[in-house]
């Protein structure tokens, strides 16, 4: 049986893990978005000239600004990727580091989910009910739970993940 230092260690550990993982898919999906990026471009510059969808300005802005945000996303994941390592060290700035990157992903985690909801129920407002090729209530109850599961899904980790490292046995098991 653990007793508590070796329990609270094993969880440190844990979200050390937790975040390497994360951090590791994360860097993945920069790479795909890296190789994609000359055909992301082409298709922005058509887009731009397009008229626009309705609900789809928050992805046309982030277009705009895509090389800077893949700078801070890149960033972002190698911080987190060193922070995950020193916390394996049981080093207390590395708590303290994770805990803002999971509150950082939560918030992004939720305004991902509004981008999500804002795209879908504008567009719908738009072209109206009688576009839909099946019930809008149908309609309506997937795409709602399709943006509730997702952020749920993705938001709750992190969530688990910022009540454990409030924890004061955790921040003892730093000290």
């Amino acid at each position: 049986m653990m007793d508590g230092s070796s329990t609270s260690r094993a969880l440190l550990a844990s979200i050390a893990w937790f975040w390497l993982v994360n951090a590791g898919t994360l860097l993945l999906a920069l790479l795909a978005l890296l190789a994609t990026y000359p055909l992301y471009r082409e298709w922005l510059a058509a887009w731009s000239e397009a008229p626009l969808l309705p609900g789809l300005e928050p992805l046309t802005w982030m277009g705009a600004r895509l090389p800077p945000l893949l700078l801070v996303h890149a960033l972002a994941c190698l911080y987190a990727l060193a922070a995950s390592l020193a916390l394996l060290k049981m080093q207390r700035w590395a708590a303290l580091s994770l805990e803002g990157l999971s509150w950082a992903s939560l918030g992004y985690t939720l305004l991902a989910g509004w981008v999500y909801f804002h795209f879908w129920f504008t567009l719908l407002a738009q072209v109206g009910d009688e576009a839909l090729a099946i019930s809008p209530t149908l309609f309506y109850t997937l795409i709602t739970g399709i943006g509730l599961g997702l952020v749920l899904m993705i938001g709750i980790p992190f969530a688990i993940v910022i009540r454990l490292l409030r924890r004061p046995d955790l921040r003892e098991a730093l000290q």
